[in-house]
């Protein structure tokens, strides 16, 4: 809540400063001197070192720093333990409260909780830098629900809805979170669950469900501060004074106004959940009074005043706590009485998250300036009361008011109505993701007939959200009998458009689109509304749905040891659920260290005339600037260097960066580098996009690339029976990985320098840091632990980070650390290339495709970075799993003045693969066949020749197909959603299947190769280095695995500790789905080196493992060896002809969608997926980095979008505004199968590289949704040939729909 008092002036008072105190997991802490900026995340992590919670946005929007809260409430006298944003919330807020981390529910190394092993052992963890989160969401469900025996799915949803997970997919983790038993003394017993050996790659670790107990001693705690530490009634409040700002915590209305009377210019707050949205902006200027806690506040009372009967509720109350007290209501009192309680209780479950739920209030959610508050919505349509003091005169009022609530006035409690026998409302939201979004356009409606439901008398609408101003219309017939019938509807529609017109934002989205979005909510309002008059409501959304299975063989004849082909967990699974996995800013604070913090570019394209840091470099605690003064060499690049480090003369991209402050810490230094000064001066054109680039033909002329295979003649295309033309959009997709960009820098003697990046690529970084400062590399050594998610984002953009923290640590002679918050992250940071093509196509009357002409241009950004990559894949994968026999391909890449695009999983295979399935769509569409028999008709089979010269072999795509067909009863489920659409007019069910078949290895050849270092220590222990980087996919897990084949050994045995490059030179980056077959190999060929060396020292078959290392050693023989491979018989000419895979992994995937046609919303009902991954390493990995690609390409064609202004700023910066899935983004049903019988003769063991292809089969989603959409456009008497581009969002499907033919 926040009111902003008209009068000036600040007056602190008399009242001594406070000393705050606050519980952490158990331990009382006292802070004489807290500063009032710092958030909880902040105190947690920096002040009292407990790592285990991350920051993965500074926003609230993620949950990665989720925490339980546990506090006293005066007004209940009870307690509550809830989960929150560790990032958005005040440190100061929390006086006398408890807060319970991920640290405080395991004991090290030794033991965890149940909810901790649970996820471990089930694969819910991969990068593991969401997993402390996920657990802290999770115990803090089952603390709420601590009585109960089982937790509904719906529950467990609903709880996780503010946790992101970029890797997982998020179905293990709610496969080990379903059969977690609150109450169970040990719901460690699931004896279905795969990973049983998973002990054999960590220590074991006891198990405890001590909950209970737990939640009895933190309340015993707090017993001694159930008022804040203060009496009841006593009246003295908490001040807490920092640097910049006064807080005060008044647990009275009195004292509260005693305090803004003194203080003017004070700001009132609540929930606080919009005051800190990143580290950057925590400086607050002006008092605060935290309103929270006061007691008159956080009442609930049901009232019958005056002939009105309404629920009181204190304006400090939370969103949760609301909700909770309508429930009450409804379950105590009759249907009709309640029909608008049902109403919010229904639109508060799409608010926010859980986290956010539980700290925002009703007060600052009535008084926020955000236009798309859901309860400011609903606050206008039902008649609700506020209660208002007038801050100054202290004056009372109590009435309906219209909102916004003037400026100077303190919200005390908000009355909401019963509603009554002839009282109908609705409320709904429309978002771009159906949870945790904020509203694109939401809508209430209360509707008044007459006692005998015949005739309306009134209707009060309200419509508000991102795309209007927020305006309501009201209808009144008093005298006049109208029904309620399609006639009142057109009526009321053409008012409420009327004056939409007048209130439409300059947003993102178009007119047309709200305008039909605002027509089709008053339909769904109207059918809902006149349903329940005639006693049939329609039925709501069964979310307590949730079935998932995965199928694979393991191999029974293993021998003793050896883990190859096991479903263990990830190796480090327990250090993920824990909270002990170190991350790049996990590492602790090394003596002497600075932070750097970006000047970046507030122009996309412009001369720099001047810069002057004068002004940060004299705040207190700022160490230095560096620039391109500063750098021997200020340019770099991955093909061609036409990169700067920091920008010279002229800035070609938004958030370019252009210098840099060196601080003493992170607060000091992101503050300073916000003074300095930066002149401009505007460079036109200004290409954002690839139509702009077109336009000024602004290319990389050297960087394209032509495909062509003309098998019949050059006119084939036009001689076909059918011959189309078009073009499509693929959109770009942020990398998201959770942990951000980040990198530390120690400076040794002799220019030495320890390198701690966030990196895929440690080689590269280390070659680009010894070119910036003309240093050999051997004095130069990078470290990665493990990486929490890449994607790709961190195989060249993590230079960014890297270079300027090299430079600054080799100026100023002193350690420095840079992380980079999630705005700026991805402000600056590439993203997956975007692509527009013009195709033209021939195909025969069966749907046999015979030509395909394409023009595809790539928007590569302000530098080339890798597009090269980018726009190759596209062309060499636009066959997808098809034989097209005449291709002619031309692909374009466009320089544009947005920050660099960079590879991301896939590198364009997955645009690529939408594109073909596309062009098959369109076929099956245009002869009204089923798409599945035209994309069987034109599939790749054994012997067939790819447009650039392979020959396939051991083809497999057919197989996956036919599997897929019998295991997803496709026809059958053909014949089901086909009887769905007939009888339903306006919600659609949509099937499609799809192929993915994708080539490995890099077509670089040099990029081919792996290298590993593999020790036998005297006492038996192994030690593996290699170089390949832990990114969240399970090689060093995988590596483990062909160590105990190799050696024979326990895996307890074998360790991998990091990978760096004083131990493996020149590593290739861990990318392209490459890394087990490079360094596997590489560390089976080391083994067996050893193994061959330790071979005359076995006598015996019962001889232990260590008394044969023992008798090597002094014989004198070398425990360490070096495992080297290159892929052979890889690569193509000149022409782009020859063999660049080494093999393909193949799939498929089908997919079943519910569209709602009025909104353009989508649910995926079913997916089953088979695929071939060979002879899997590790099962469970594998379904994991199935399932987590498969996620992730549901984003990339559903939900993500990138938005850009006018000017070149990138204004989807962090969770949100951008819309990475959800735990309610998957299917309600997934279904995971491993090809059985496979095997692959080219990469170890037969096995397959898995992370990237499975994101193909997303397209399944995309095309499923057009299935909907052609079959509602035909329903409708519209062609069935329509433009449909990614990602398919609710307004593009809208969109879609209305097309005209």
């Amino acid at each position: 809540m926040t009111v902003q008092n008209s009068s000036e002036g600040v007056n602190s008072g008399v009242h001594a400063n406070s000393v705050f105190v606050i519980f952490v997991n158990g331990e009382k802490i006292e802070h004489p001197d807290i500063q009032p900026e710092w958030t909880l995340i902040y105190f947690i992590r920096e002040k009292l070192n407990l790592k285990g919670s991350k920051v993965a946005c500074g926003e609230g929007g993620c949950g990665s720093c989720t925490v339980l809260l546990s506090k006293y409430d005066t007004a209940s006298s009870k307690y509550s333990h809830k989960a929150i944003n560790a990032c958005i919330t005040p440190l100061c807020s929390l006086y006398g409260c408890h807060i319970l981390t991920v640290e405080g529910i395991s004991d090290g190394n030794k033991s965890c909780h149940s909810i901790q092993d649970s996820i471990a052992r089930n694969n819910g963890t991969q990068c593991g830098f969401c997993s402390p989160g996920m657990v802290m969401s999770m115990y803090a469900l089952s603390a709420e629900k601590i009585n109960e025996e089982k937790l509904e799915i719906k529950t467990i949803k609903d709880a996780l809805q503010g946790n992101l997970c970029r890797c997982t997919g998020y179905r293990p983790i709610l496969d080990a979170f379903k059969d977690y038993q609150p109450n169970c003394s040990n719901s460690a017993d699931i004896e279905d669950t795969w990973s049983l050996k998973n002990i054999q790659c960590e220590n074991p670790r006891t198990i405890n469900n001590n909950q209970a107990s737990t939640l009895q001693a933190i309340e015993n705690l707090l017993k001694g501060f159930e008022n804040g530490g203060i009496k009841i009634g006593d009246s003295k409040y908490l001040k807490f004074k920092g640097k910049n700002s006064i807080w005060f915590l008044p647990y009275n209305l009195d004292e509260a106004l005693q305090i803004l009377n003194e203080n003017s210019t004070a700001r009132l707050i609540g929930g606080s959940t919009q005051l800190f949205q990143n580290l950057e902006s925590t400086c607050v200027e002006n008092p605060i009074v935290l309103v929270d806690k006061i007691r008159e506040l956080r009442a609930v009372e049901r009232c019958e005043f005056e002939q009105r009967s309404f629920l009181k509720l204190g304006a400090a109350l939370t969103i949760s706590e609301m909700a909770d007290a309508l429930q009450i209501e409804i379950e105590q009192l009759h249907e009709s009485q309640t029909r608008g309680f049902r109403s919010i209780v229904q639109l508060l479950n799409l608010y926010g998250s859980t986290q956010v739920r539980n700290s925002a209030t009703i007060g600052g959610s009535i008084m926020t300036t955000n236009p798309a508050s859901d309860i400011q919505t609903f606050y206008q349509v039902l008649d609700c009361w506020a209660h208002q003091i007038n801050i100054g005169s202290n004056s009372l009022m109590t009435k309906k008011m219209k909102l916004p609530f003037k400026a100077g006035s303190l919200i005390t409690h908000l009355e909401i109505p019963h509603s009554k026998d002839n009282e109908y409302i609705w409320m709904d939201k429309v978002t771009k993701r159906r949870k945790f979004d904020a509203a694109i356009l939401n809508a209430a409606a209360k509707l008044t007939t007459d006692d005998s439901k015949t005739f309306v008398q009134n209707l009060v609408l309200c419509f508000g959200g991102i795309a209007v101003i927020r305006f309501d219309v009201d209808f009144v017939f008093e005298r006049n009998q109208v029904s309620l019938n399609e006639a009142f509807l057109a009526m009321v529609t053409t008012s409420v458009v009327a004056e939409l017109n007048t209130k439409l934002r300059k947003t993102q989205y178009s007119e047309a689109y709200i305008s039909a979005l605002t027509k089709n909510l008053l339909l769904k309002f109207y059918r809902n509304v006149t349903s329940e008059i005639q006693g049939k409501p329609l039925p709501h959304d069964d979310e307590n749905i949730f079935k998932s299975s995965q199928l694979f063989r393991l191999d029974k004849e293993s021998k003793p040891n050896d883990l190859i082909g096991q479903p263990i967990a990830h190796a480090s699974a327990y250090k993920h659920a824990t909270g002990e996995a170190q991350y790049c800013d996990d590492v602790p604070k090394i003596d002497n260290e600075l932070f750097l913090a970006f000047v970046c570019s507030d122009r996309a394209h412009a001369e720099v005339i001047s810069v002057d840091p004068t002004a940060a470099l004299a705040v207190t605690g700022v160490v230095g600037y560096v620039s391109h003064q500063d750098v021997s060499k200020n340019s770099f690049g991955m093909v061609i260097d036409d990169e700067e480090i920091f920008a010279s003369s002229k800035v070609t991209s938004h958030g370019q960066i252009i210098g840099g402050i060196v601080a003493e810490d992170r607060i000091i230094a992101q503050k300073a580098a916000k003074l300095v000064k930066v002149e401009y001066r505007n460079i036109v054109p200004l290409m954002l996009t690839i139509e702009d680039a077109i336009q000024n033909s602004s290319y990389y002329p050297e960087q394209g690339m032509k495909l062509k295979r003309l098998i019949d003649h050059a006119d084939t295309i036009d001689k076909c029976d059918n011959v189309l033309e078009g073009k499509m959009y693929v959109g770009n997709q942020a990398h998201f990985y959770m942990e951000p960009q980040g990198c530390i820098v120690i400076p040794k003697e002799d220019n030495e320098m320890d390198v701690i990046s966030s990196t895929q690529n440690p080689m590269e970084v280390q070659k680009k840091i010894g070119e910036a400062l003309n240093i050999p590399s051997n004095r130069i050594i990078v470290r990665v632990k493990r990486i929490g998610g890449g994607f790709g984002g961190k195989e060249s953009r993590c230079l960014l980070v890297a270079l300027p923290a090299a430079v600054a640590a080799h100026k100023f002679k002193r350690p420095v650390r840079c992380i980079l918050d999630r705005q700026l992250d991805m402000r600056i940071s590439g993203k997956r290339h975007t692509f527009l093509t013009d195709y033209k196509i021939g195909f025969t009357n069966s749907g046999r495709l015979l030509g395909l002409k394409m023009t595809v241009y790539c928007n590569g950004g302000a530098t080339l970075d890798i597009s090269e990559a980018a726009i190759e894949r596209v062309l060499v994968n636009l066959d997808n799993a098809y034989n097209i026999p005449n291709y002619d391909l031309d692909g374009i890449v466009c320089k544009t003045h947005v920050a660099s695009n960079t590879v991301m999983r896939g590198t364009g295979g997955p645009q690529a693969a939408l594109l073909i399935e596309g062009i098959l769509d369109r076929i099956a569409g245009h002869l009204n066949l089923d798409p599945v028999q035209v994309r069987r008709l034109n599939m790749y089979v054994e012997g067939d020749v790819t447009p650039y010269g392979q020959t396939l072999t051991n083809c497999t795509v057919q197989r996956c197909w036919d599997e897929c067909v019998k295991l997803s009863e496709y026809y059958s489920r053909r014949d089901q959603v086909d009887q769905f659409n007939r009888n339903n007019k306006l919600v659609k069910r949509g099937l499609s299947m799809n192929p993915c078949h994708f080539g490995i290895a890099y077509t670089a050849v040099f990029l081919n190769q792996g290298a590993a270092l593999v020790h036998i220590y005297r006492d038996g222990s192994v030690l593996i280095s290699h170089g390949g980087v832990e990114i969240g996919q399970g090689l060093h897990t995988k590596l483990l695995q062909v160590a105990t084949r190799e050696l024979g050994i326990e895996a307890s045995k074998i360790y991998i500790s990091e990978t760096s490059t004083d131990k493996v030179p020149n590593a290739t980056p861990t990318s392209a789905s490459c890394g087990s077959d490079l360094f596997g190999m590489a560390v089976m060929y080391a083994c067996q080196e050893l193994m061959q060396r330790l071979a005359p020292f076995r006598k015996q078959e019962t001889d232990s493992w260590e008394s044969i290392v023992s008798a090597a050693y002094f014989d004198r023989v070398s425990l360490s060896a070096t495992g080297f491979y290159k892929t052979p018989k890889v690569g193509w000419n000149s022409q782009k002809v020859g063999s660049p895979f080494n093999y393909y992994s193949t799939g498929a995937a089908c997919t079943e969608v519910e569209l709602d046609c009025l909104t353009g919303e989508h649910k995926i009902l079913r997916t089953d997926i088979v695929m071939d991954v060979g002879q899997s390493l590790n099962p469970a990995i594998d379904i994991g980095q199935i399932e987590g690609a498969y996620a992730h390409g549901i984003g990339l064609f559903t939900s993500e979008e990138l938005v850009f202004s006018e000017q070149g700023e990138l204004l989807t910066v962090g969770p949100n505004s951008y819309k990475i899935p959800t735990v309610g983004s998957i299917p309600l049903e997934l279904n995971v199968s491993i090809l059985p019988g496979s095997s692959n003769p080219h990469a170890i063991y037969s096995s397959k590289a898995i992370g990237e292809p499975p994101l193909l089969l997303a397209t399944s989603v995309f095309y499923a949704i057009k299935d909907c959409i052609r079959t509602q456009r035909r329903s409708t008497g519209k062609s069935a040939d329509f433009r449909l581009d990614s990602p398919a969002t609710p307004e593009k499907i809208l969109m879609a729909l209305e097309q005209s033919n």
